[in-house]
Order: C-alpha cells, then structure tokens, then sequence
C-alpha cells in the first residue's frame, strides 16, 4: 500500500496515531505528499540532475561510441521530514 493512502486511511479509521503511534515515510516525494491529512516524510529523489546526466551520457556515447567509457554514478538522496514522523523520545 502506497505511504499516503495508508495515512489516510489510517486517519479515517482512527485506530492509530501517526506519528504517536505509527511513523510512516515515502519515497520519491510526490506531491500529494504535502496535501495528506498529515503531511508525509519522504525521500527525494534529484530527479532533474538524473535525467540531464541520463541525457548527457547518451550523447556522449552517441557522439563516439567506440570511445565512451561507461560510468557509475551515485545519485544523493535527500531526506524531507514533515509530520508523519517524530524524533525519538
């Protein structure tokens, strides 16, 4: 189940608290993320400098394939905290 239908739902059922009781945290930040009941922590991914570096790469190679040398590249998360979680008591 997908971080913020969880949250809604556990809103609407009222069993649990979150963050009291449950904490919960997405990924790729979306933007509904911030227009849940309570907004939800998430892990952001740089996405513009994913895809200039995905298109720089390719016309490298495409401009000389038999030269171009294949990379690894590691790509910094960034962690967003908002109400779905709390810090440790």
């Amino acid at each position: 189940m997908r971080p913020a239908i969880l949250l809604q739902a556990l809103n609407m059922l009222g069993t649990l608290s979150v963050p009291d009781d449950i904490a919960i945290i997405g990924y790729d930040d979306i933007d509904f993320a911030t227009a849940t009941v309570v907004p939800l922590s998430s892990i952001r991914q740089p996405s513009a400098l994913i895809g200039s570096t995905a298109v720089d790469l390719l016309l490298r190679e495409a401009d000389s394939p038999s030269d171009f040398e294949r990379e690894h590249i590691v790509f910094q998360p960034e962690l967003v905290v908002r109400e779905s979680t709390a810090p440790r008591p």
